[in-house]
């Protein structure tokens, strides 16, 4: 499906609020190695402790609470430009990775999840014998179903 470049779209979606959570997603970079997929989150403004990381059933919950100070007594607000409230972002994980064994690292307002890929997902090499238990390969047209009857 085509759809037409917008520039003020990414300027909108900062404005973005989920009315069913009142939550504000969560954007993010997700990177695939051999042997993990990591995952980088900018939660600029936010301490280790504002940000909770749970896995249930293949499903990753990234949520994040940011809260605004109190006024002392008597003073009152000139400029509210910041943003306050709850990020939340959800993530499927898929049967391949191990979402019991994910590693979380907060710097710097930057939290970053390394999701391993699990053991039986990982890449194998096989052994191939030689002699009588050797498997030898066919010579095979494009349209032959690798497995068919030479013919």
């Amino acid at each position: 499906m085509l759809t037409t470049w917008d520039p003020f779209r990414d300027v909108e979606r900062l404005f973005e609020v989920d009315p069913r959570t009142r939550s504000i997603p969560a954007p993010f970079d997700a990177v695939r190695t051999s042997d993990e997929v990591v995952l980088t989150y900018d939660l600029p403004g936010f301490r280790a402790d504002d940000v909770d990381v749970t896995v249930e059933n293949h499903v990753l919950t990234l949520t994040a609470r940011r809260t605004q100070d109190e006024l002392p007594e008597g003073a009152q607000r000139l400029v509210n430009e910041r943003r306050f409230g709850t990020v939340r972002r959800q993530v499927t994980l898929s049967d391949t990775l191990d979402g019991q064994s994910v590693s979380a690292n907060f710097d710097n307002g930057v939290l970053e999840l390394r999701i391993p890929v699990s053991a039986k997902a990982q890449a194998v090499k096989v052994p191939i014998g030689v002699g009588t238990t050797s498997i030898e390969a066919e010579a095979s047209s494009a349209d032959e179903p690798v497995g068919a009857p030479a013919g």
